[in-house]
C-alpha cells in the first residue's frame, strides 16, 4: 500500500458524520488581508492567555482569508479542541483536506488533535501513518508514544521508543514519554531515571518536571520540582495544585489552601474546569454574623464527604446556610443540619467545561426574590479557618450519622452472621486501568488479612463483584458477605448505615472508606503514600480522625506485601483487644 493510501485510511476515523459547509468553502474571503493579520495577532494573544473562546473567535475570522495557511490551521485546531468544540475542529480539518493532500504537516496536526481529544486508538493509526510519510521527525514518535500509552498499548510503546531513542538521543520529549509509559506499566520508581534524563536534556520542560514530581516519593523533593516549574511556567494550574498538595501534606495549611484555589482556574485542561452557574458573590472569609452563605459541592462524592467536616462551623456562624451537594447526599445533610436548606446539584459538560448548577436555588433567586449574601465552594472553606494543624477539629464519633431506622434494620442483618468482629472491606475502584490498578488491591492480595480468625468480612464494593467473590470463596473457603440487594453506588444512606454497624473498615483509598470514616467507624486506609489530606499529622492518620490509620508502601514502593502484612498484624491485635 502506498504511503498516501495508508495516511488516507488512517484519517477516515476522524471524518465527521455531517457534511462540510460547502458554500463557505467556495465563498470569497469576507475580510481583507490587513484585517486577517490583525485577527491572527489577537487570536495568538488570547491563546497565550488560554482564553480559548476569544482565541477561536479571532482565529476563525482570520481563517476566512487564510484558509490554506497550515500554521494558522495548527493554532486554530488546537484552540478549538481546548474549547471543547470537537466537531468544529474536525470540520476545519476536513475542509483543509478538501483542498490539500494529506501531507505530514496536516497529519501531524490531526495526530495532535486526536491526542488532545483523548481519541487514542485513532491517534495510534494516524501516528503510524505519519511516520510512514515522515520517519525523520522526532516529535512524531513522541506523539505516537503518547497515543500508545493512552491506548494502554504499553509494551508496544516502550519497544518503539527504545528503538527510536538511539536515533534521537538528545530529544527530551522521547525520554519523557518513555518515562510516562514505563510509569504506567512498571510503577513510579522504574520511571524516575527517564524523567531525570528528559529534564537534564531540557531543564525547562514543564512536562518532565510535572511527571518527575508525580513519581517522587519525598514530599520536599516534589515541592522543589513544583516550585522550579513555576519559575518557568508561573500560570500553570497543575503545578500550583501539585505544590498545594505538598504543602498541605506537610502541614503548611495557609500556603497550601491558597495554592489549592488554582483548582478553580478556568485554564486547567479539558474536563477539569468546574464553572458554577449561580451568580451569588464569592465569600471572602468575612464575618457570617447575620449573613447567609451558600456552600457548593465540587469534585467527587468522596471529596464532598471529606470537606463536609467544615459544614458544622459555618452552620453555627451563618444566619442561614444553604448547601448544594450531590443528590445522593441530600437527606444525609438534611438530617445533620436540620435548619439548613439542602439542594441537589446538576452537572453538564459543554465545550470542555463542567457546569454545575443548583436549579432549586437559582430559580428561587430569579423568580421568588431569594437573596443570598455569599457563596463558596466547599473545599475552599478550610482556607478561612485552618491556619495551622491545631485548628483542625477531631471527630472521634464521626461528623455525619446514619438514618436510625435503616441502621437498626441492617444491624439485625449484619449480626445474624454470627459471633465475631464485623469488618468491611473495599479493595478497588469501579474504574480500573493498568495504571490505576497499582493503587488498588485484590482479594488475593488481601488473603493474609482475610485469613484472620474471629472476623466476619463484608464487601463494601459499589460494583458487581459476585463472580470475583464467589471464585475467591471457592478457592480459599473464606466467606465474604455481600449486600447484593442494595445498590451501593446509588444508596449512600445504606453505606453509612452499614458502616455504623461494623467494628472496622479497611482497604484501598476509595469512597466506601470515606463513608465509614464520616460516621466514626475505625477506618484503615491502604495506600501507596500518605495522602495530602493527612494535613501534616505525623501520627499515621488523618488529623481529623483519631480512629483512622494509614498503611502505606513508603520505603517499599511498588509492593503491597508490606502494607498487607502490617494490616494483618494490626487486625490480629484489634481482634485480641475487642
Amino acid at each position: 500500500m502506498a504511503d498516501k493510501e495508508k495516511a488516507e485510511m488512517a484519517l477516515k476515523p476522524l471524518r465527521p458524520i455531517t457534511s462540510i459547509d460547502q458554500a463557505a468553502a467556495k465563498s470569497k474571503p469576507k475580510i481583507s488581508k490587513s484585517q486577517a493579520d490583525k485577527e491572527i495577532a489577537l487570536g495568538k494573544k488570547a491563546s497565550q492567555k488560554r482564553d480559548w473562546p476569544v482565541a477561536v473567535k479571532h482565529l476563525l475570522r482570520a481563517w476566512e482569508y487564510y484558509s490554506d495557511d497550515l500554521a494558522l490551521l495548527t493554532i486554530l485546531s488546537h484552540a478549538l479542541v481546548q474549547l471543547g468544540v470537537r466537531e468544529k475542529a474536525i470540520e476545519v480539518l476536513e475542509k483543509t483536506l478538501s483542498r490539500h493532500e494529506p501531507t505530514p504537516d496536516i497529519c501531524a496536526i490531526m495526530l495532535q488533535m486526536a491526542l488532545e481529544m483523548s481519541m487514542y486508538d485513532t491517534a495510534v493509526k494516524i501516528g503510524r501513518a505519519l511516520i510512514e510519510l515522515d520517519p525523520n521527525t522526532a516529535s512524531h514518535y513522541v506523539n505516537l508514544g503518547s497515543a500508545l500509552a493512552g491506548a494502554d498499548q504499553l509494551d508496544a510503546g516502550i519497544d518503539m521508543l527504545k528503538n527510536v531513542i538511539p536515533i534521537f538521543p538528545e530529544h527530551s520529549g522521547l525520554w519523557n514519554v518513555l518515562g510516562h509509559t514505563v510509569q504506567k506499566r512498571d510503577g513510579r520508581e522504574a520511571s524516575k531515571v527517564f524523567f531525570e534524563e528528559a529534564l537534564r536534556l531540557n531543564p525547562k520542560s514543564f512536562k518532565a518536571m510535572n511527571n518527575l514530581a508525580f513519581v517522587e516519593m519525598d514530599t520536599k523533593k516534589r515541592l522543589a520540582l513544583a516550585e522550579r516549574g513555576l519559575k518557568v511556567h508561573p500560570d500553570t494550574p497543575e503545578l500550583h495544585i501539585s505544590k498545594a498538595f505538598c504543602l498541605m501534606h506537610d502541614g503548611d495549611l495557609v500556603n497550601g489552601f491558597e495554592e489549592y484555589e488554582w483548582r478553580l482556574d478556568p485554564r486547567r485542561k479539558l474536563g477539569q474546569t468546574l464553572i458554577y452557574t449561580h451568580k451569588v458573590p464569592v465569600w471572602d472569609g468575612s464575618s457570617l454574623k447575620g449573613k447567609s452563605l451558600f456552600v457548593t459541592g465540587e469534585q467527587g462524592i468522596g471529596d464532598e464527604i471529606l470537606f463536609s467536616i467544615m459544614l458544622e462551623r459555618v452552620y453555627e456562624e451563618a444566619e442561614k446556610l444553604y448547601i448544594g451537594c450531590e443528590k445522593r447526599l441530600v437527606t444525609i445533610f438534611e438530617r445533620r443540619f436540620p435548619n439548613a436548606t439542602v439542594v441537589p446539584g446538576a452537572t453538564k459538560s459543554a465545550y470542555g467545561y463542567i457546569y454545575r448548577s443548583y436549579p432549586d436555588i437559582e430559580y428561587a433567586i430569579r423568580d421568588e426574590g431569594l437573596e443570598i449574601d455569599w457563596a463558596v465552594p466547599i473545599a475552599s472553606l478550610p482556607r478561612y479557618y485552618w491556619k495551622s494543624i491545631e485548628d483542625i477539629p477531631e471527630f472521634p464519633e464521626g461528623f455525619l450519622h446514619a438514618d436510625k431506622g435503616l441502621k437498626k434494620a441492617l444491624a439485625e442483618r449484619i449480626s445474624s452472621v454470627g459471633e465475631g468482629l464485623k469488618v468491611g472491606i473495599a479493595w478497588r475502584s469501579g474504574h480500573m486501568t493498568i495504571e490505576r490498578s497499582r493503587a488498588y488491591l485484590s482479594l488475593e492480595k488481601l488473603l493474609p488479612v482475610l485469613q484472620q480468625k474471629g472476623v466476619h468480612f463484608f464487601s463494601l464494593q459499589y460494583t458487581d463483584v459476585r463472580e470475583e467473590v464467589e471464585a475467591f470463596e471457592k478457592a480459599h473457603g473464606i466467606k465474604i458477605h455481600r449486600f447484593d440487594d442494595i445498590d451501593m453506588k446509588k444508596n449512600i444512606e445504606a453505606n453509612l448505615a452499614i458502616a455504623e454497624n461494623l467494628d472496622l473498615v479497611l482497604g484501598a483509598g476509595v469512597s466506601p472508606l470515606t463513608f465509614a470514616a464520616s460516621v466514626g467507624t475505625p477506618t484503615w486506609w491502604m495506600t501507596e503514600l500518605q495522602p495530602w489530606w493527612r494535613f501534616g499529622c505525623e501520627e499515621g492518620r488523618p488529623k481529623f480522625l483519631p480512629q483512622g490509620r494509614f498503611f502505606t508502601q513508603e520505603g517499599r514502593l511498588g509492593s503491597w506485601d508490606g502494607p498487607v502484612d502490617d494490616v494483618r498484624l494490626a487486625l490480629a491485635d484489634f481482634v485480641a483487644t475487642h
